[in-house]
């Protein structure tokens, strides 16, 4: 590279001087005309009417990473929906929630072979006398609806068959109904026709 000549040098001077004006307007907040400052606005939270629970609307997705997270015994199941929140208005208290705070649902459909084979657990569970049925979990359609929110209770299907709660078949303790990640499973409904699993769990 050749020698600088002084008068590069001078108009080298003159642009770091101009570089240092523009850095000290940006931090005083001050910036200069057709500079774009907007930001993408944060998502909003949703309180839903229904089950009192916070959620981003934006945050439905078809997403498996919390299902094999919790219920790594499922496989082959396709997503309708997954989304998760808060108990509490995030808006109302400091920005990391409280360790039991967290919420996640979803709606899932299984093959027809993993559906007939969780009903079919589902008998022994209740007859062996010391197993476990999850019978302090949802049980039916109405306490399901009760305790989705409604992006997740738009996903809903009519089920031509009978709701069977198999939250004691997919807990990963016995005696509980608890994920294998350590989440309460408070519903784990099982559409015996159609193979569509709705579930809901939380923070411990």
């Amino acid at each position: 590279m050749g020698a600088v000549s002084t008068a590069g040098s001078r108009r080298g001077h003159r642009s770091l001087l101009g570089l240092g004006a523009v850095a000290v307007l940006a931090l005083s907040g001050c910036m200069l005309p057709g500079t774009d400052r907007t930001r993408e606005p944060e998502p909003e939270w949703v309180e839903d009417a229904q089950t009192g629970r916070f959620y981003r609307p934006d945050d439905l997705q078809q997403s498996f990473e919390l299902p094999e997270e919790h219920l790594p015994q499922l496989k082959g199941y396709a997503i309708a929906g997954v989304i998760d929140g808060r108990f509490t208005d995030p808006t109302e208290r400091a920005p990391l929630p409280a360790p039991d705070d967290h919420w996640w649902q979803a709606v899932m459909v299984l093959r027809p072979e993993q559906t007939a084979q969780l009903v079919e657990q589902t008998g022994p569970k209740a007859s062996d006398g010391g197993g476990y049925t999850g019978s302090e979990t949802a049980t039916g359609e109405d306490e399901m609806r009760e305790l989705l929110v409604q992006p997740l209770e738009d996903l809903l299907e009519g089920c031509g068959g009978q709701w069977v709660s198999v939250a004691g078949v997919l807990s990963a303790e016995e005696g509980y109904t608890r994920t294998a990640a350590g989440d309460n499973l408070e519903m784990a409904l099982l559409c015996d026709s159609s193979g569509m699993l709705v579930t809901s769990a939380h923070d411990m």
